[in-house]
């Protein structure tokens, strides 16, 4: 790598100093009244950092952890306590031991076979649609059951393959637009579990004003919401004509031969081991209440964190045909020190600015009572939904949903909203639809790199489909959650 690749390009230099000014020199400013000095401090290493996270290159991880020092010099407990703070964060704890599992998916290489069984089925070979409906519904099912990122890529790999084959140009209507319903699925179910990231953030910001989502509840609306989303991506590519019965014809007989052996008795146990993973969780999501003293030991004693740590230490102990099932060193190289710690800070410090100390939510009480006095919480909602797909679009989503539900939860605070589930169910589909840019999200990225898609036809159809979105989270997320919840 030369020397002028390595360097710290100009842009970067500006950003970091100006997250360094909101970390270290906001605090400077006299607080007005009810914020307290404390708060304007909170308040500083927060914008800080959600700008270093929004604008900080490729990696934001510096920025977490100058959050962390900044925080420490605002906090009485010092650098020490704002640590303790963020690792000892139930949130932060829950992500991290969840990262383990992404180690064993990609170490036994078990999403390609699960994603091949799925479209070899005979019933989608018969009917173009039914082959595009079944893309999707793998895209879906072996997604939640392993991990929507690995499924995606195989599946944009395959398509280009099936796209070869079917004839299509660059940048034509139909690839893109199944490309497109690809990765907003993927995006609407990777949402699922509510003990994972980005969803969780807001879900545990809902506890600081005593409201718990049901974990059941919740994945219950989810799963509806994704089902719906398939549905308005088949719709929306019958109403643009997209032509998709050369589809079908299309051969895959490559994946039978690598596969015709089936899976090694390594993924085998892999696989096994991530199924009672996801069955474990499930489990414990729904375990009943009436069971007593089980239902205490299981739910509050062992809880997901406990079998989160459980399944992990024996994947990791177990091993077939001389491999670990879960190899430390391939988790090592791949797991996402970013994301966690933009999560640890995000929602440590997201909770401390609705604190009566921070004095925040009292001062958007003064501020944003009287013009929200006259406000709906439907009108909140579409608000909301737009301020959250325009945003996650172009910037990240985690800095989003933790900006759009601590605003949420500082309404609710002040009693200016009336149920802050509903906007918080907002909160998390629209600050995850990020697909219309290279930078709103790893998919986003997916669809401008893919050779089958060009800019144009990207933002004109995905411009399309952005619209088709806004519109789902209010016409169907609203009264979908008003439903569940």
């Amino acid at each position: 790598m030369s020397a002028k690749t390595a360097s710290i390009k100009p842009f970067e230099l500006v950003n970091f100093i100006i997250a360094l000014a909101f970390m270290f020199l906001f605090r400077l400013i006299p607080a007005p009244e009810p914020i307290t000095a404390y708060g304007m401090g909170v308040l500083g290493v927060f914008i800080g950092a959600i700008w270093g996270y929004c604008f900080g290159g490729q990696s934001t991880l510096w920025a977490s952890m100058l959050a962390l020092f900044a925080l420490g010099l605002v906090m009485p407990t010092g650098v020490y306590g704002a640590v303790a703070a963020v690792l000892s964060n139930y949130v932060f704890i829950i992500v991290f031991l969840s990262l383990f599992t992404v180690g064993a998916l990609m170490g036994a290489n078990i999403s390609e076979y699960l994603a091949f069984k799925l479209l070899s089925a005979d019933i989608f070979k018969k009917n173009a649609w039914l082959l595009i409906l079944g893309i999707l519904l793998c895209d879906f099912i072996v997604g939640i059951a392993t991990n929507p990122i690995v499924v995606t890529i195989f599946l944009f790999s395959l398509l280009t393959t099936l796209f070869q084959q079917a004839g299509y140009k660059v940048g034509e209507k139909t690839p893109t637009m199944i490309l497109l319903s690809v990765a907003i699925t993927t995006l609407a179910c990777s949402i699922l579990y509510p003990w994972s990231a980005p969803q969780v953030i807001p879900l545990q910001s809902l506890q600081a004003v005593g409201i718990t989502v049901s974990n059941g509840a919740y994945m219950g609306m989810i799963f509806i919401a994704t089902i719906i989303v398939i549905a308005i991506c088949m719709a929306m590519m019958k109403l643009l004509n997209c032509d998709v019965k050369q589809m079908s014809q299309c051969d895959i007989g490559f994946l039978a031969e690598k596969y015709k052996d089936g899976l090694s008795r390594y993924q085998k146990a892999v696989l096994v081991g991530m199924l009672l993973f996801a069955l474990g969780s499930i489990v414990v999501a729904f375990f009943p209440k009436s069971l007593g003293v089980v239902s205490t030991v299981v739910t509050s004693q062992i809880s997901f964190i406990g079998w989160m740590a459980l399944a992990v230490g024996v994947m990791m102990f177990i091993k077939v045909d001389g491999k670990r099932l879960l190899e430390p060193n391939v988790m090592a190289a791949a797991f996402p020190w970013d994301m966690l710690m933009m999560i640890g800070i995000g929602v440590a410090v997201g909770g401390m600015l609705t604190t009566e100390d921070a004095g925040i939510t009292a001062w958007i009480g003064e501020k944003i009572g009287p013009m929200m006095s006259s406000t709906s919480d439907l009108t909140l909602c579409i608000i909301i939904a737009v301020i959250g797909l325009v945003l996650t679009n172009f910037l990240n989503n985690n800095a989003v949903i933790i900006l759009l539900s601590t605003i949420v939860v500082s309404l609710s605070t002040q009693g200016i909203i009336d149920d802050p589930v509903v906007p918080s169910m907002v909160v998390i589909l629209a600050s995850e639809m990020g697909f219309l840019t290279p930078g709103a999200s790893v998919y986003g990225a997916m669809m401008h790199s893919h050779e089958y898609t060009t800019p144009s036809s990207v933002y004109k159809y995905g411009g399309i489909m952005f619209v088709v979105t806004l519109v789902f989270c209010i016409v169907i997320v609203v009264p979908l959650s008003r439903l569940f919840f």
